[in-house]
């Protein structure tokens, strides 16, 4: 009986983040000039249903720790395999790390699967840094996931 219990969470969960990415992603398909936009997300569904360009993160675990968030989204601190992977599993593909796009979207999840949320809390003494304004434009009725429009000052 508990192998079904345990298999009822995960098809819960699943779900529910197949429920999130389908209406993020259709909500950002409406947005202007999406089509030429990066969104930086850990979930290749969102960009594919916003008909977007996206940067693939693997659950906001790289470069430093006690990175900024303006040089999380930029890649700064980040592992030539951090780069590597997020790079080939990106749209389109920077096998040769040419394009080094900045996103114009971030759309973050908190990681269901650590106790260690990293430091994106957009009212963290790091955000203040960064010379960027992270507008929420979205927040998710099922999953704690945020998309914020990132406006370049």
């Amino acid at each position: 009986m508990k192998i079904l219990k345990i298999f009822q969470k995960n098809d819960v969960e699943y779900r529910e983040n197949g429920i999130d990415a389908f209406e993020i992603g259709s909500f950002l398909s409406k947005q202007p000039g999406i089509e030429d936009s990066y969104v930086m997300t850990n979930d290749v569904n969102i960009g594919y249903y916003a008909h977007s360009k996206y940067i693939l993160t693997n659950h906001f675990t790289e470069g430093l720790q006690n990175d900024t968030l303006s040089k999380f989204i930029t890649r700064e601190n980040w592992t030539p395999y951090e780069l590597l992977y997020s790079n080939l599993n990106s749209f389109p593909s920077d096998r040769y790390n040419v394009l080094k796009p900045i996103p114009d979207y971030f759309i973050y999840t908190k990681n269901l699967h650590s106790d260690v949320d990293r430091w994106f809390s957009l009212d963290s003494p790091t955000y203040q840094k960064t010379p960027l304004d992270f507008k929420l434009i979205y927040s998710s009725n099922y999953t704690e996931t945020a998309v914020y429009k990132i406006i370049k000052k």
